[in-house]
């Protein structure tokens, strides 16, 4: 009777184990890879809302947005209300023994948008190049501009300002490609002038126009 149930106890345990096994082997229904995000163009079309969806953080595209070439021109003026500084920290650049002035709410959405719309590139370049895989790729080229242009406006010297004197010359790390954003993990990138900066949103821009389905009708 013993030997019964040590026979029926290493059977069981068996079938669980290969149960397990089948089950670790098994892909998550819930488990998304970036492959699987890049099967057809309907599944690309759904990436490229994650690339939109950076966009829209309030910090960095918010309000304050149009504030940010002002806050370089004589025109404007920070000024106090008696319950504190009119502008977010963002704006205000304060420095002391004990305070100093910041911006990552500002830089890090930026650099975040760019590297979804690279990582959104690098996938859609894979598929078949359709009319329509072009454009999703120029939407995802126009919003990698739009993030550098708004970087480039809190964080750049105007241009006017950097034809005076090439210490203004102070643009952004240009991330390119996937690969760069990779590459910066274990390399921190240097900051390309401000020229540098601008001619490759012109070149974006440009690319982005070159593809960009002529049929869409202009809706803002």
């Amino acid at each position: 009777m013993k030997n019964k149930y040590t026979i029926a106890l290493v059977a069981l345990m068996s079938i669980t184990a290969t149960s397990c096994t089948d089950f670790l082997d098994r892909s998550s229904a819930l488990q998304v890879n970036a492959e699987s995000l890049f099967e057809n163009e309907s599944s690309a079309d759904a990436a490229l809302k994650g690339v939109y969806d950076g966009i829209t953080i309030g910090n960095f595209c918010g309000r304050n947005t149009m504030m940010r070439q002002d806050l370089k021109g004589p025109d404007y003026m920070l000024y106090n209300n008696g319950g504190g500084e009119y502008c977010t920290v963002e704006y205000a650049y304060r420095e002391s023994s004990t305070t100093y002035g910041e911006a990552g709410e500002i830089w890090l959405p930026g650099f975040e948008i760019i590297k979804d719309a690279n990582n959104f590139i690098y996938y859609a370049e894979k598929l078949e190049q359709t009319a329509n895989v072009k454009d999703m790729i120029a939407q995802a080229k126009a919003c990698k501009a739009y993030a550098y242009l708004e970087l480039t406006k809190t964080f750049c010297y105007p241009p006017a300002i950097v034809k005076l004197d090439s210490k203004y010359d102070l643009g952004l790390p240009l991330m390119k490609t996937r690969d760069d954003n990779i590459e910066a993990i274990v390399n921190p990138p240097k900051r390309a002038t401000a020229v540098e900066t601008m001619d490759y949103i012109k070149q974006l821009f440009t690319e982005a126009l070159a593809d960009l389905d002529a049929s869409r009708k202009d809706v803002g």
